[in-house]
């Protein structure tokens, strides 16, 4: 159940860099 959870979390953390990584370029893009 651990590896589960753990294997989970780190699916979930890929995810929600694939998804804030362009934001952050983006946001980075407009301040400079």
């Amino acid at each position: 159940l651990e590896g589960a959870v753990s294997g989970l979390a780190i699916s979930l953390n890929g995810v929600a860099t694939a998804i804030l990584t362009p934001i952050l370029f983006k946001l980075i893009y407009l301040i400079l």
